[in-house]
């Protein structure tokens, strides 16, 4: 992996700049670390699909109202999370382990941060990990102190460990997380995203250490512990990543967010194989693949949902169909009411139909079309025939989906409904 250098400044924790007798801050290098090839078009990808995404919750009232709670819960508890780690865990400070501040805020100035990220040290009962995340506008990385523990002596391997949460922050990986969510929802496309992401941040490890043994062992403390680590035979384990070469495993491989360790360590030192390496090539065909399988799977996804939008718009139809009907029915018994004691049709004025609806059916609310909001249109034909009808699906009368019940005065009872095809 090649890197190159910069010229940079020292920052503090405020991003001002610090003046130390035991180091000479004008004399620090930033380094120019690439990314994972497939880092850069995955994010597009996400960040087009799921503006995309938003853009249709936005229409979807409902959608949207679900996003909004689910995303206060979210942030709740997030919140809380974070209030945690700033009342549970230990700040790093010039005051506070000074020794691991100093060389947190150094690996921070060669990534090229200008702000130095709240860095805490926290105990949870032998985990082995360390993780960056944030809060609104600030950055937080937390140091579990078993995995620090385990590196032992070799300041190098911790170096490993924080240099790799460090590229998350240089990265902007937290930057886009509420706007990606959707599409890092996506199944084999928001896993691909996230593996990517963590290669490039083991490339800034091991960059950042700047021994590729002791990154080696940063990460196989991963896997085997601070006591075993040093005596695992890392060729032997590189090698356990053949399992993927079924299609099981291989999908399994997909679905995760967090490339195999031993594919992680072959990453770093490439001589660690006897087998042949996996070409780029193949590698790009790999990352092509998962973004077609991601594609096809959100257009079935999108299928099924515009689908389903289908199906129930017409079950919403056919109910609004039937109290269409429900209604035209009482509508005309009240008609029918009134001619008869009257002999005559009542006015179809509005003004004046709701006194004789009210005359009849007491309290009852007069019926209103369901596909208006406004009251049935009501015709007089003759004297001895009327009609009272819906517009239908395109509120537009003396069109084919009109929805049309005629009262004639010899068949008061008999009154039938039609729908004009």
């Amino acid at each position: 992996m090649r890197v190159c250098y910069k010229k940079t400044k020292q920052f503090n924790l405020k991003g001002k700049f610090m003046e130390r007798d035991n180091i000479n801050i004008n004399q620090h290098e930033v380094l120019n670390i690439p990314p994972c090839s497939s880092e850069v078009p995955l994010r597009i990808t996400l960040i087009i699909i799921s503006i995309f995404a938003w853009i249709g919750l936005c229409f979807t009232i409902i959608g949207l109202i679900y996003a909004a709670i689910f995303g206060f819960i979210f942030l709740m508890m997030h919140f809380l999370f974070i209030t945690h780690i700033r009342a549970s865990a230990v700040r790093l400070s010039p005051e506070q382990f000074p020794d691991l501040f100093f060389r947190v805020e150094k690996l921070a100035q060669k990534a090229g941060i200008e702000n130095l990220p709240e860095i805490y040290i926290m105990q949870q009962g032998g985990a082995l990990n360390a993780f960056a995340t944030k809060f609104l506008r600030s950055k937080i990385v937390v140091l579990y102190t078993d995995l620090l523990e385990a590196c032992g002596e070799d300041l190098a391997a911790q170096d490993m460990i924080i240099g790799h949460e460090l590229g998350h922050i240089h990265r902007g990986h937290l930057r886009w997380h509420s706007l990606t969510m959707p599409g890092r929802m996506i199944p084999f496309l928001g896993q691909a995203y996230s593996r990517a992401c963590e290669s490039t941040c083991d490339r800034y490890g091991a960059a950042l250490c700047g021994d590729s043994r002791s990154a080696l062992l940063g990460l196989t403390i991963l896997a085997a512990g601070g006591k075993f680590a040093p005596k695992v035979n890392l060729s032997a384990f590189v090698e356990q990543r053949k399992i993927f070469g079924s299609i099981i495993m291989t999908t399994c491989k997909w679905l995760s967010t967090y490339p195999s360790l031993s594919e992680r360590l072959l990453a770093i030192d490439p001589s660690l194989s006897t087998s042949p390496q996996v070409s780029k090539i193949v590698k790009q065909g790999e990352t092509k693949t998962g973004i077609f399988l991601s594609l096809l799977i959100l257009l079935i996804f999108m299928a099924t949902i515009a689908g389903s939008v289908v199906f129930i718009n017409k079950i919403k139809l056919s109910e609004k169909k039937s109290r269409v009907l429900e209604d035209l029915e009482n509508l005309s018994y009240v008609i029918g009411l009134y001619y008869q004691e009257k002999k005559e049709w009542p006015s179809p004025n509005d003004d004046t139909f709701p006194d004789v609806w009210k005359k009849y059916m007491d309290d009852t609310p007069q019926p209103i079309d369901p596909f208006t909001g406004k009251p049935y249109i009501y015709h007089i034909i003759d004297d001895k025939t009327c009609e009272i009808l819906s517009v239908g699906t395109d509120g537009i009368e003396n069109t084919e989906d009109d929805i049309i019940y005629p009262i004639y005065s010899d068949y008061l009872s008999t009154g039938e409904s039609e729908t004009l095809d």
